[in-house]
């Protein structure tokens, strides 16, 4: 069963990347399918082996992988496709009550986000290269409207190297100083990585469209409401046909013009990575790098 489940999974894994690096979308149909398949193997082996704890684990495994594909996608780390994906492949993988030992999807899950760091990184990198000069002036423009919230981070940045410098070398432990200028130098680089990362995203994912041009999933950057009514927002995991459908009804009596959408990193092919290495390896990526 575990090979069927796996080649299932891998499957669904391809066709998602290539639908996601083609039209940043994942098909609704895919993640519902693999819901659905992922309950019914697993309730039909349950069945036939008077065995349970399939279905059990593959509920639990979908409980826990909803929770965190919300938490995902309402922090901004995901979009709504993806967070299906992950709770379709927590459905058909399972997770075991065992804490005793780590099991394929803790090992998946936690793979995922050192490879989806990574792969995160390079995309960043990509667009910064591609779209360089807008950035550039974007940036510029973030810098002066945070005008008032850099000056704190240079006045906090300027304080606490001088506090740390001048303090006595017997009041303080030379390596605790060297952690000290660390963290300085993260809350400073922090704030700037920030407006520059801000940059990107405003240059290169966020765009206005034309209701028409909208197609299922797409991710709304702000609550778009019509006569006191909320259609459609950030709030839902994609935008739906039906809402589509209202806003371009809406548009024809000119209520709305565009919307804007959010689009972002195809993140399908970084669970693809992530899937094949905790196969081939079952471990922690991080952890087999450092012993």
């Amino acid at each position: 069963m575990l090979e069927i489940i796996f080649i299932i999974a891998l499957v669904s894994l391809v066709i998602g990347s290539i639908s996601d690096l083609k039209t940043y979308e994942i098909p609704d149909w895919l993640n519902f399918s693999l819901i659905a398949v992922g309950v019914g193997v697993n309730a039909i082996y349950s069945l036939s082996t008077q065995n349970y704890i399939y279905i059990i684990e593959c509920l639990v495994g979908l409980a826990f992988s909803v929770a965190l594909a919300y938490l995902m996608f309402y922090t901004g780390q995901w979009g709504g496709g993806d967070s299906k994906m992950i709770m379709g492949l927590g459905a058909i993988i399972g997770l075991p009550f065992k804490i005793t030992y780590m099991s394929f999807l803790s090992y998946f899950y936690i793979n995922i986000a050192f490879i989806g760091a990574l792969y995160g990184f390079i995309w960043i990198i990509s667009y910064l290269l591609f779209n360089l000069k807008k950035v550039f002036k974007r940036t510029k423009l973030k810098l002066k409207k945070t005008k008032l919230v850099r000056y704190i981070v240079y006045g906090f940045t300027i304080i606490s190297i001088a506090l740390v410098y001048f303090m006595p070398e017997s009041a303080i432990d030379p390596i605790f100083k060297y952690f000290a200028y660390s963290m300085i130098f993260f809350i400073f680089s922090t704030f700037f990585i920030w407006v520059v990362v801000k940059s990107i995203e405003e240059v290169c994912m966020i765009k206005k469209v034309a209701p028409e041009k909208l197609t299922e999933g797409d991710w709304i950057v702000k609550d778009i409401k019509i006569d006191g009514k909320r259609i459609c927002g950030p709030k839902d995991l994609g935008i739906e046909r039906k809402q589509i459908d209202q806003l371009i009804k809406f548009k024809k009596q000119k209520k709305i013009t565009y919307v804007t959408i959010k689009n972002g990193i195809p993140f399908v092919p970084s669970f693809l990575f992530a899937f094949v290495y905790t196969i081939i390896f079952n471990n922690i990526i991080f952890l087999s790098m450092i012993v």
